[in-house]
């Protein structure tokens, strides 16, 4: 009853949030005894190798390829289809996984959007105080 009562009236809000991340809270201790991860050098050079990608597929934008529905995988439109299904997902909930899995898809270096991405971006907008 909650569940449904919020979506009702926040769920125009919270459908502009492409990306739901829960982070838990850390202690001191955990920081003290945590092995370091990756250094600020390492995200940078991932992130413009895959903007590096971007540059080199959006030329097929001039050729009308440039909306995030071009060069999805049948496999990867059936998921969506079925979240849309699912979820009553609204045009701009289905436009943020698509750009979502679209961004996944190229930080892998990967020109078609596969059904493990529409995934991983469905996971992302996953809100469990709204499921």
């Amino acid at each position: 009853m909650w569940a449904a009562l919020l979506r009702a009236h926040l769920g125009p809000m919270l459908d502009r949030f492409n990306m739901v991340v829960e982070v838990p809270e850390v202690s001191g201790r955990m920081l003290l005894n945590r092995a370091p991860g990756e250094s600020s050098t390492v995200v940078a050079a991932r992130v413009v190798e895959a903007r590096s990608f971007v540059a080199e597929r959006m030329p097929l934008a001039d050729e009308g390829s440039g909306s995030p529905l071009h060069n999805v995988s049948a496999e990867a439109t059936t998921l969506l289809e079925q979240a849309l299904d699912r979820h009553s997902l609204s045009a701009r909930g289905f436009h943020g996984i698509l750009w979502v899995a679209r961004t996944i898809a190229d930080l892998a270096a990967m020109r078609c959007v596969d059904r493990h991405h529409i995934a991983e971006a469905l996971a992302y907008r996953t809100m469990p105080l709204l499921a």
